[in-house]
């Protein structure tokens, strides 16, 4: 006899009979949030777009703080120089932000759009400013807030390219 039978003939009770429920079928009945059946679209598409756009972020600001990205001008992408009549800025959508991703092409008024959208603080802008002017601002280093600058504008720039391609920011 193994113990939990014994244990059963023991206390007068089935062990069988007393299954747990999994954690879906606790959850759902109390909560709006469901499990994804197929139904929809799928969750990790979403996942593996804001990995994308993390990517491309990290790669911009490297590039940016290797000065390769010079200041906007004409000849930037007109998607993302142009702002449309109610505000939001690139003009092509999603499908605009995605070819960015691809081709790996470092827009400067990305960033500057970025920051107009997800402020930071006045140190990250005087930070670009002089990468695009070519000056020295020792306020960054004088105080060894590099690091802290360039998280802002990776999280700036980041938050904007999610919220560009319809996720949440």
């Amino acid at each position: 006899m193994n113990y939990d039978t014994f244990s059963a003939k023991l206390t007068g009770r089935n062990i069988q009979s007393r299954k747990l429920a999994k954690t879906k079928e606790r959850m759902q009945p109390f909560s709006p949030a469901r499990a994804w059946k197929g139904a929809g679209e799928d969750p990790s598409k979403a996942v593996k777009l804001a990995r994308r756009a993390a990517k491309f972020a990290r790669d911009y600001m490297a590039a940016f703080d290797a000065g390769k990205v010079p200041a906007p001008d004409a000849g930037d992408c007109w998607g993302c120089l142009m702002v449309a009549t109610d505000g939001r800025a690139p003009l092509g959508g999603p499908n605009h932000i995605l070819d960015h991703m691809k081709e790996k092409y470092y827009v400067p008024s990305l960033l500057a759009r970025a920051i107009e959208r997800f402020p930071v603080a006045p140190i990250a802008k005087w930070y670009v400013s002089d990468k695009w002017a070519g000056t020295s601002n020792t306020t960054a280093g004088d105080y060894n807030l590099h690091s802290a600058v360039k998280a802002q504008l990776y999280k700036s720039l980041y938050r904007f390219c999610k919220a560009e391609l319809g996720l949440a920011a």
